[in-house]
């Protein structure tokens, strides 16, 4: 009868080990499937996140192009028109081109609002600020003839004071973007 008992327990014990590898089998495998599930998800979500940061620079770099490439053009129209009339007496009037510039300026920096930091934003708000000052003084300069030549020396004035203000801004844009900036 002592036989009978052992084969009976070791038997038991041999169905039991058979059915518990099974499902110790079947545990280990949905725990290993569960990491890697986790796995590629924290993959997927990093990769996410690098092309979200990815398009928030591109978008930040198209901001700063077109911040920079409106505020220098609207500078140059104005320089142009400034040596324009210092060589012309007598009233010329403002050329549509410059409201066309001062306008894309004004597009570009309300962009910049958005999205820009605001160390880009003062100085840029600064460079358009002495600018439209310098407008103003152009178009006063050709309804006074009586003090054009003040105005002009003005206007001049203003436009050196900016000139180094861009570079400073541009450098400022290119520091934010993580770009060397050129040695001017």
């Amino acid at each position: 009868m002592a036989m009978d008992l052992s084969a009976l327990i070791i038997a038991s014990v041999g169905v039991f080990g058979t059915l518990a590898s099974g499902l110790l089998a079947q545990r280990s495998a949905l725990q290993v499937k569960r990491l890697e599930l986790e796995s590629a998800e924290r993959q997927r979500a990093a990769e996410l996140d690098s092309s979200t940061r990815e398009a928030a620079r591109n978008a930040l770099r198209g901001c700063f192009i077109e911040l920079n490439y409106s505020l220098r053009t609207y500078y140059s129209e104005l320089d142009t028109y400034l040596r324009m009339a210092s060589r012309e007496p007598g009233g010329r009037r403002i050329e549509a081109s410059l409201e066309g510039s001062r306008q894309a300026v004004r597009s570009a920096l309300a962009e910049a609002q958005m999205i820009a930091p605001a160390s880009i934003l003062r100085a840029s708000k600064e460079c358009g600020c002495l600018l439209g000052a310098a407008y103003r003084v152009l178009v006063s300069s050709d309804r006074h003839d009586d003090r054009r030549e003040e105005l002009l020396t003005e206007a001049r004035f203003l436009l050196e004071t900016v000139s180094p203000k861009l570079v400073q801004m541009r450098d400022e844009m290119r520091d934010e973007l993580g770009v060397e900036s050129p040695g001017d």
